[in-house]
């Protein structure tokens, strides 16, 4: 009985997401009704007030999901492939990073997702949590490696870094994601891991 109403949760979860990304390519969250919504994922209303208290609850609940994935994806990153922060720091080349192909890997199957994230005119608020994480545990890294002074250095040296990559995956998600994500993993590979580590001390 469990496994049959979270499977019908997990259909009806699925069903609201589409129809409020087909939604949203025409118009912001603020202007869509929950009607229109259900109406359109052929959902009961009663049944989405089941679950969620209003159309902003839903889009929050559906962003908190998608970045408790990626943090995850991103935590396990950190403590498996840590190393790389050493490679920096001892000069040596940079190790391929699997975040970047998992990245891709997510980006596509959260395509619907990500191209809301990542619009010039979208809510980019998930996008900009990551961003936060990733920085936050970038520096912790290096905190006790470096002076104050490098590690100042290093955050604006993660800024450049990461603004390049968020600008890469913006551009994919824009030209139709023509690519495929092995095939972005090498360009980001190529144009971002191979920017040098700013000159310290």
């Amino acid at each position: 009985m469990s496994q049959t109403y979270d499977r019908r949760v997990l259909r009806t979860k699925k069903l609201l997401r589409e129809a409020l990304t087909r939604l949203l390519q025409n118009k912001p969250l603020e202007k869509i009704t929950v009607k229109e919504l259900c109406d359109l994922s052929g959902i009961n209303r009663s049944t989405f007030y089941l679950h969620y208290q209003d159309l902003r609850d839903f889009y929050e609940q559906l962003e908190e999901d998608l970045y408790t994935t990626f943090e995850d994806k991103l935590e396990r990153f950190i403590k498996e492939e840590g190393k790389w922060y050493d490679s920096l720091l001892g000069g040596t080349d940079n190790q391929n990073m699997s975040i970047f192909l998992e990245t891709y890997h997510f980006i596509q199957e959260n395509k619907d997702f990500a191209s809301m994230a990542l619009s010039s005119g979208g809510d980019r608020n998930i996008v900009m949590r990551i961003y936060k994480k990733g920085k936050e545990s970038f520096l912790k890294d290096f905190s006790d490696k470096v002076s104050p002074q490098e590690l100042s250095k290093l955050s604006y040296y993660y800024e450049y870094i990461a603004s390049g990559c968020v600008g890469i995956f913006t551009s994919w998600v824009q030209s139709g994601m023509k690519e495929s994500p092995e095939e972005m993993n090498a360009i980001t590979q190529e144009f971002i891991l191979r920017t040098p580590l700013p000159t310290l001390g």
